[in-house]
């Protein structure tokens, strides 16, 4: 993960020097190429994980606009939209069925993929390289699509909270001091899980999950049938005044833990809740931690004016416009100018 992310924040720094940069592409390359060596190792190539990435954002559009607009289907279908996209998703499914056929045969690499082919059932069979391909996708698609959106709408939110944006550099100074994050480091970032909770409870990345009844239910005078969708609208729930006191403002102070108690349970659901919540939720909390960890300390940034800046909600809570902003390097903590004849310098005391 630390490789990937340096591999991807040269591209970012070498964009921020030209001026403003859209941070919910550049975010959604950085997690993508995050989760795709954590779960793949170094041996994918970077034009197969930039295909799969493009099929994934490109096919889950489609897939929007066949559910709100299905009287387009039949248009889809005689045009050759629906092929076009079915050839599209199978081309990245192609890449990914190779690359596990293929690593059947090497020596065990040192990633996820490599778990999920040792995985063993009760009668020790282990899983077909058709369902590690589903397997795999799934992880792709929820392991960055979450963190993406969260860091986007996170730095948004930074952008007009210069207090907290020093309280969060303050504890990765505290907690890190020169070393790079790890995962026993997580519990130790107290305030800045308290900011990126309450960012993912203003725009939580999954703002509705389905499931399906397995057995006549009731939920208050509502009758549940066996079979029957059920929608969680889990951005109302976060947005609820029955819950949340000032629920549209920005408030970390909510997740502090002497204020926990206070909470409704199931009221804050980024990812999910049960039996069934996201099976990548730590390792989500984890890259969002690793990457603010580099980004707050190494740039300054503002929002640039004049934008409107508005959520969509696809299959996930994306920003329409995107979100421009600017990125300046800041000094290291503790650093202050030299005025020389030639300009300002850097110094370090």
């Amino acid at each position: 993960m630390q490789d990937s992310l340096a591999e991807s924040l040269r591209e970012f720094d070498r964009q921020s020097r030209i001026g403003p940069v859209d941070i919910y592409p550049h975010m959604m390359k950085i997690t993508f190429a995050m989760v795709g060596r954590s779960l793949f190792g170094a041996r994918l190539k970077e034009e197969d994980i930039e295909l799969i990435s493009l099929a994934i954002s490109t096919v889950q559009e489609f897939m929007v606009r066949q559910t709100i607009q299905p009287y387009l289907n039949p248009w889809f279908a005689v045009s050759g939209e629906l092929r076009r996209h079915e050839e599209m998703r199978a081309r990245a499914f192609g890449v990914l069925r190779d690359y596990i056929r293929r690593r059947r045969s090497e020596p065990p690499g040192n990633d996820l993929l490599q778990i999920l082919m040792d995985a063993r059932y009760s009668d020790g069979e282990g899983m077909s390289d058709e369902l590690i391909l589903s397997e795999s996708m799934q992880l792709l698609v929820a392991g960055h699509e979450t963190s993406s959106n969260a860091l986007s709408w996170l730095l948004y939110l930074l952008s007009a909270r210069p207090d907290c944006v020093d309280r969060v550099r303050q504890e990765f100074d505290s907690v890190l001091g020169e070393k790079p994050l790890s995962f026993s480091d997580v519990p130790k970032f107290e305030f800045t899980t308290q900011v990126i909770l309450e960012a993912l409870r203003l725009y939580p990345p999954f703002w509705m999950v389905d499931r399906i009844a397995l057995a006549d239910d009731r939920a208050g005078d509502l009758e549940i049938p066996r079979g029957s969708t059920v929608v969680v609208f889990i951005y109302g729930a976060h947005h609820s005044p029955q819950y949340w006191e000032n629920p549209e403002s920005f408030d970390h102070e909510r997740f502090a833990k002497v204020n926990e108690k206070r909470h409704t349970p199931f009221a804050h659901l980024p990812f999910g809740a049960g039996p069934r919540g996201c099976i990548g939720g730590n390792y989500a909390v984890l890259q969002i931690l690793m990457i603010l960890s580099v980004l707050l300390r190494k740039y300054d940034f503002r929002l640039v004016p004049g934008q409107t800046i508005e959520a969509r909600p696809m299959v996930i809570l994306r920003p329409e416009h995107g979100i421009r902003m600017n990125f300046t390097e800041s000094f290291p903590r503790g650093a202050g100018r030299l005025r020389t004849p030639e300009g300002d310098r850097l110094y370090v005391p």
